[in-house]
């Protein structure tokens, strides 16, 4: 083979010496020879060139070397390998168009990233300088036009800061159009946002081939990327007029996106003009827009903009039903349509029991309270209920009934009408009433299990099952539990009995129409009563029905009230609540200086409440007077009750005002009483609340390892909760070091911060974090963690996080452990009420359907948290509840029941769990006693006498009387069964604390002591109890033993001689055959497991949910539209909340869904007849 056949291997390179070397060669062409051999060896021989740093840099530097971009290139790399990134983006800025940004290469990635964050970093700096500039200017205007004089040098414009780096500048605008010409428009837009490059952000948006798809994207993200208010403003301003020049037949399906960005601007005139555009057009399409609009601004819980729109829009010719009918006590016609479990079972039977109970109490009270609950009523006051027109309606067929037109109504007036009954907040809260009513899968007999397995001595543990029991049952008007436990309900007192009064509150949370109704044997009397716990407690309970939903006949009982009430504490506390709740955010100037006054009275108990009612009133205004207001009182007054309501009040007056809450902020923090820094902390989390501001969470952070108080630190880190909410996911990066502090005050603030973003989530990094946590060496951060547990999993199922049955089995575990902290104990069943709240159909949102913040979740998480200091704001925590259902309404906001969807999910991925059941296991179980040998020896001689003398007396007519007395057992069942009949017979009065059998009982539920009522029924149920537990195996294993040897002596006809050997044979034979017995009880359905998902119905085997139905945010992947439905929404893409309904088919008759019955009540005895005693 010739040689030159030979194939030579490439040689490889093992040093870049040589290469290196030329870099000091004279000639010019060998320098840059050299650079372009590093440029392509860099990757390999960086740690060679970094010895030449200095020569190669110097190459860059001199302006007479015409290739200096390729040395500063050279360096970057090298400086990267080194990982000196600054020194990296400083030489690949100088790089130049040598520098390429579509290369995929690890260097160019890391150098984009650092150029992206650099250039967004400065131009941050810039805008807030201009903003600054701007704001000094405005307020020096002002100052001028006052004759004010001239500003501080504090207030003076800083200096200019330096230009951005144009070379930075124009490598970020090669990539921005880098990314059109890739088409990754997402990418751009989120830099552009991040960077404030407001014209950038416009012409992506405008160069999008889709540009409806990019536009909802911009405004999904403008709550969240962008941080700084002001510019949110532009950047939502700018997608109105985007919206604004699309066609107007592209406008017509953006029509409820582009009301959302007039919404976040609050430009109620725009919004008014094309809600009544679309009215006035007479096709069923934009009547449909129109109502989906005005459920979704409903939705927003903006009551200040809801009043002004109503304001903006025409009113019906035909006059409006009156809508104080919500005030008025008035009982329905026989027939009429109201709220299931409210009139026909309603809260009647419990109410007679708390006004019955309640200081002063008597039976006319009782029976008041039964009249109440019976629906009967005064022929006038029937015929006024008959004349009512439903817009005031509440619950079942409220929505329907209002659907119908009068007689000298125009399908105009109608649909005007309508329109201002969804705007009102009616219509939503009508059917949520109806929904949660219908659809409640509460567990009775899991209550009942909690109320056997606690203390029934401790006020904490009672207090606690009553408040769990109405967040359970939070907007079902469902109180068969009350009702059942007369007598337990009874027992509360002072301010126990104002949370149970209040707690009806929670379960009818929306029911308007009855609402007085409801309360009235609770609500104050003309005369005055002592203590006033019931009536202050359904004072505030009535705040709670009407909550952000303010009424003018409601609003002037409890004014009123809070006037007539100057000598009582409670009902002043009550009614401060009320009206708190009742007007929250109405920004209602009168309502505020009533509440100062109540204020300035110096009342720890009413001034406390009165704090936390001005703030509510006053939620997000930054009103100036009401923060000076408050802020010298708290440093004047010495009680700390009322410091702590100024502070909690003076963060509710700056909700969501972000960047204008830092003077109050900065001037909170550094207050010398801990209380008000304690106020500090939660103003940033109001100011700041799902802004994911990373000014605001390294301040908390701070806060929460630096502070010298406990609350405060606490407070920090409760408030990363609020801030994380719109990013859950990152709530346990943030606070995973958190929770493993020495404070556990930091670590019980951890797990509400968990509990509050994650709520309803199921994350498992979460619970993961939580679980540990519920066995802390703490036991109040024991309780703060299952609190956490039981919010993070409202709704969950083993599919959807594994752990969920072992959480429900821990709650149970820790609420009957007698040797558990009751602090702890109190924090499981409050648990147990969170994770099945409403009737496990509704969970914590912070966000409404359309995306925005809702502003009675913040608020009513915000007062939850306060439960360290006060327990019957546990109760707020309903205002954060959102039903998790799907309701489809037609252009008459009917349901039709052909309506359905597709649920492509398995079925036991989101059901609901099972009822709950007592395991065999929990039963008591037979002890066996330990037996000396001695005793048997004892117990057989005895034994074998005793046969002997049987064999002789067999036929002697004694041996009947001296049969021994039946086994324990038959003797209880015979007991219980008498008992039994007793009780079904004869059901327990309507009487409360106080009043059982004509005495009072000193003991009460609050003093801890045992109660002397029933002491001998408790005795002798003790001792039963215990002789069973510790008796009743010794008595089987005898009698059967007993039993083996008369039927082997009988068979044989001769005496049974039985060695003590054989006994302990004879005891395990009886006890195994004991065993197989209870063995095969659990076959047949004892040992089915309490926490596995219930059965899924046919319907829900098919997938098919039937309108209205349950659906959950993690479902709402897997819910697909029906291809042959004779319905299809307006808005296609939503698959949960208010659907209006396209009807394809108008011509054909469709049924809708109809209220079902409430169940029938056994009715009361009639009284006797009337008689003269003659005798």
């Amino acid at each position: 083979m010739s040689a030159a056949c030979k194939v030579e291997r490439p040689r490889q390179v093992s040093s870049a010496a040589g290469v290196l070397s030329l870099l000091d060669e004279q000639e010019y062409s060998l320098r840059v020879l050299a650079l372009q051999k590093l440029n392509s060896v860099v990757d390999q021989f960086w740690a060679e060139i970094a010895d030449y740093l200095a020569d190669i840099e110097s190459l860059y530097e001199d302006p007479k070397f015409d290739h200096r971009e390729l040395a500063a290139l050279v360096a970057s790399k090298v400086y990267y390998h080194l990982e000196e990134y600054d020194d990296a983006l400083r030489l690949a800025l100088g790089a130049g168009n040598l520098f390429v940004l579509s290369e995929k290469s690890q260097y160019v990635h890391t150098i984009i990233s650092r150029c992206i964050d650099e250039y967004v970093s400065e131009r941050v700096k810039h805008d807030e300088a201009k903003a600054k500039e701007e704001e000094a200017a405005a307020r020096q205007g002002a100052q001028h036009e006052g004759g004010a004089a001239p500003m501080d040098v504090d207030q003076q414009p800083q200096a200019a800061l330096k230009p951005i780096d144009s070379r930075l500048e124009a490598i970020v605008e090669r990539m921005f159009d880098q990314c059109v010409e890739d088409r990754e428009y997402r990418q751009a837009l989120g830099i552009a946002l991040e960077a404030r490059r407001l014209d950038r952000v416009e012409g992506i948006i405008k160069a999008a081939p889709n540009t409806s798809d990019i536009l909802r994207y911009c405004l999904r993200h403008a709550q969240t990327v962008i941080l700084s208010k002001r510019f949110r403003t532009h950047v939502l301003e700018l997608l109105v007029r985007v919206y604004r020049e699309f066609p107007p037949v592209e406008l017509e399906g953006e029509l409820a996106n582009l009301c959302q960005c007039l919404f976040f601007l609050n430009d109620v005139t725009a919004v008014a003009n094309i809600l009544k555009d679309l009215v006035d057009k007479q096709d069923q399409k934009h009547t449909a827009m129109a109502y989906q609009i005005a459920f979704d601004i409903a939705n927003n819980e903006d009551q200040q903009f809801l009043k002004d729109l109503l304001s903006h829009l025409p009113a019906p010719k035909v006059p409006e039903p009156p809508q104080q009918a919500a005030a008025e006590p008035a009982a329905p016609a026989e027939g009429a349509e109201v709220a299931p479990a409210a009139a026909e079972t309603g809260a009647g039977e419990p109410t007679a029991t708390t006004a019955a109970q309640g200081e002063g109490g008597s039976t006319e009270a009782a029976g008041a309270a039964v009249t109440a609950s019976s629906g009967e009523a005064p022929a006038a006051d029937q015929t006024q209920a008959d004349a009512e027109v439903l817009p005031a309606a509440s619950g079942e067929g409220a929505a329907e009934a209002v659907a119908e037109t009068t007689q000298e109504e125009t399908p105009e007036d109608k649909k005007l009408r309508l329109l201002r009954y969804i705007l009102d907040g009616d219509a939503a809260i009508d059917l949520h009433l109806l929904f949660l009513s219908q659809k409640c899968k509460a567990d009775l007999q899991l209550l009942e299990h909690i109320k056997n397995s606690v203390d029934q001595r401790n006020s904490i543990s009672h207090n606690g099952i009553v408040i769990a029991h109405s967040i359970m049952h939070a907007g079902t008007t469902e109180d068969e539990f009350l009702r059942k436990n007369l007598d337990w309900l009874a027992k509360a007192v002072s301010w126990a009995k104002f949370t149970a009064t209040a707690s009806l509150g929670v379960i009818h949370k929306g029911h308007f129409k009855n609402s007085m109704k409801v309360l009235e044997p609770y609500l104050p009397q003309t005369a005055p009563q002592p203590g006033g716990y019931s009536e202050g407690g359904a004072l505030y309970a009535l705040g709670l029905i009407h909550a952000n939903h303010s009424n003018p006949t409601v609003r002037q009982y409890l004014m009123q009230q809070l006037l007539a009430s100057s000598q009582n504490e409670q009902i002043q506390h009550g009614a401060c609540l009320g009206l708190g709740l009742l007007c929250m955010g109405s920004h209602d100037e009168e309502l505020y200086e009533k509440l100062k006054e109540v204020l300035f009275t110096d009342s720890a108990i009413a001034g406390e409440a009165a704090g936390y009612a001005m703030g509510l009133v006053m939620l997000g205004s930054t009103s100036e007077h009401a923060i000076s207001e408050l802020l010298a009182y708290a440093h004047d007054t010495q009680h700390e009750k009322i410091i702590r309501a100024c502070a909690l009040s003076l963060a509710l007056i700056m909700f969501k005002r972000e960047e204008e809450a830092e003077t109050l902020i900065q001037q909170l923090m550094m207050d010398k009483d801990p209380i008000l820094r304690y106020g500090a902390m939660f103003t940033i989390a109001m100011a700041y609340c799902g802004s994911y501001s990373n000014t605001a969470i390294r301040r908390l952070l701070h806060v929460s390892v630096s502070d010298v108080s406990d609350d405060v630190r606490r407070a920090a880190v409760i408030a990363l909760g609020f801030i994380l909410c719109n990013v859950p996911e990152q709530v346990p990066k943030v606070v995973n070091l958190l929770c493993q502090s020495y404070n556990p005050h930091v670590r019980y603030a951890s797990c509400i911060a968990l509990g509050i973003a994650c709520a309803g989530t199921a994350m498992s990094e979460a619970v993961n974090l939580l679980i540990p946590m519920a066995s802390d060496t703490t036991d109040f951060v024991r309780q703060g963690a299952l609190l956490a547990l039981g919010l993070v999993l409202q709704q969950a199922t083993d599919a959807l996080n594994e752990k969920t049955k072992d959480v429900r089995e821990l709650f149970i575990k820790v609420l009957a452990d007698k040797h558990e902290d009751i602090m702890t104990r109190f924090g499981a069943i409050l648990a147990y009420g969170l994770i099945d709240a409403g009737g496990r159909n509704a969970a914590v949102s912070f966000y409404s359907k359309a995306g925005s913040l809702r502003s009675e979740a913040a608020v009513g998480m915000c007062l939850f948290c306060q439960l360290w200091y006060w327990f019957p704001l546990i109760h707020t925590v309903a205002l954060a509840f959102q039903p998790t259902g799907l309701i489809g309404l037609t252009t008459d906001l009917k349901m039709p029941s052909s309506f359905a969807v597709k649920n492509t999910a398995k079925p036991e991925m989101f059901a609901y769990p099972a009822q709950f059941q007592v395991k065999k296991d929990d039963a008591p179980t037979k002890t066996t006693t330990a037996v000396l040998s001695t005793t048997v020896k004892q117990q057989l001689k005895k034994r074998q006498s005793t046969m002997h003398i049987d064999d002789k007396e067999g036929d002697s007519p004694t041996a009947a009387a001296a049969a021994p007395p039946p086994p324990p057992s038959v003797a209880v069942k015979e007991a219980e069964t008498d008992e039994g009949s007793k009780t079904a017979t004869a059901p327990a009065p309507l009487r409360g604390a106080g009043q059982q059998g004509g005495e009072e009982d000193s003991a009460s539920i609050l003093s801890d002591m045992p109660s002397t009522r029933g002491a001998d029924v408790a005795s002798t149920a003790a001792t039963i109890g215990e002789y069973l537990e510790t008796s009743h195996t010794e008595v089987e294993s005898t009698t059967s033993i007993d039993a083996r040897s008369m039927a082997a002596r009988s068979e044989r006809k001769e005496d049974v001689t039985m060695t003590p050997a054989d006994a302990p044979a004879a005891a395990a034979a009886a006890a195994g055959t004991d065993d197989e017995k209870d063995k095969k009880k659990e076959g047949d359905g004892g040992g089915d497991d309490p926490n596995k998902a219930a059965a899924p119905t046919e319907e829900e085997k098919d997938g098919v949910l039937k309108n209205p139905c349950r659906v959950l945010p993690r479902q709402e992947a897997y819910i697909d539209m029906l291809p042959d439905n004779r319905y299809k929404p307006i808005i296609s893409d939503r698959k949960s909340g208010f659907l209006i309904l396209l009807d394809q088919t108008p011509d054909e008759p469709e049924e809708y869904v109809q209220p079902k019955a409430a169940k029938e009540e056994d009715k009361e005895p009639e009284p006797p007849e009337a008689f003269e005693w003659s005798g």
